[in-house]
């Protein structure tokens, strides 16, 4: 049993099934005044829900919005969430507001994405 797998045992038994909504910028193009090659890729994935360490009272641009704060095994994904992404759990739509990685052997085990309601 390797450490990296812990994480992605413990999501399994704990977490809450979430889609994660990479989305990727075009290019603008100038002749047609258009934005190209924009796309959207939806994956299912196991998130655990932690603590937030932030509150609207230490951020104004904050208050009224909802903050979560979600893990996600850094085995079971094979892309790197980016800043802008969404994710889905349940009804409620998120978009990535900070990634943060956690390493263990030189790999990410980890990923905490803090996550804000648009």
């Amino acid at each position: 049993m390797s450490i990296l797998g812990t994480p992605t045992r413990l999501f399994d038994r704990h977490g809450v099934d979430a889609t994660y909504t990479q989305i990727s910028s075009g290019s603008f193009d100038i002749t047609t005044n258009e934005f190209t090659g924009a796309s959207t890729t939806n994956t299912v994935v196991k998130v655990y829900p932690s603590k937030n360490r932030f509150s609207d009272t230490q951020s104004p641009n904050l208050v009224g919005k909802i903050i979560r704060t979600y893990l996600i095994s850094g085995e079971t994904i094979v892309f790197t969430p980016a800043k802008g992404d969404k994710i889905t759990v349940g009804s409620e739509v998120l978009e990535v507001h900070e990634v943060i990685p956690h390493y263990a052997l030189g790999a990410v085990s980890v990923w905490r994405l803090i996550s804000v309601s648009s």
